[in-house]
């Protein structure tokens, strides 16, 4: 009985771990659904900082008096996500990868390496059905 469950729950863990490599086979064939986002927003709450001023003195007292009234202060502008359009990754001091985003069927995407510091860029045959990322 004991062998029976011991081979029952191997074929089982099997199975499963068939299923899980060819799950992960399969993902990198599906091409992007979108381009990634970058959003460059700034979220700022609008505060309010005292502003000191100073009176002159008046009659015979010789003191100033400071009083702080309270002015709003300016808040940036949030600015739209947009789509990435070009990647890059740096190795070293000389070597970097970049990359432009798009379908690489449609001549859209394009790899490129550079070993002088990014002073020529030499383009490659990109492997995949598009680029989504770049990643020495």
């Amino acid at each position: 009985m004991d062998r029976r469950v011991a081979a029952a729950g191997l074929v089982a863990f099997l199975a499963i771990d068939i299923a899980l490599v060819v799950l992960a086979l399969r993902s990198g064939r599906e091409a992007p659904a979108a381009s990634p986002l970058v959003s460059t927003a700034l979220t700022s709450t609008a505060t309010t900082l005292p502003t000191p001023t100073t009176s002159a003195p008046t009659g015979a007292s010789a003191t100033s008096t400071t009083t702080a009234s309270t002015t709003p202060a300016t808040q940036p502008s949030a600015a739209a996500a947009e789509p990435v359009a070009r990647l890059v990754s740096a190795l070293d001091a000389t070597t970097a990868w970049r990359a432009t985003v798009g379908s690489c069927a449609a001549g859209r995407a394009r790899v490129e390496v550079s070993t002088d510091g990014g002073a020529t860029w030499t383009r490659l045959r990109s492997p995949a059905r598009a680029v989504a990322r770049v990643q020495p």
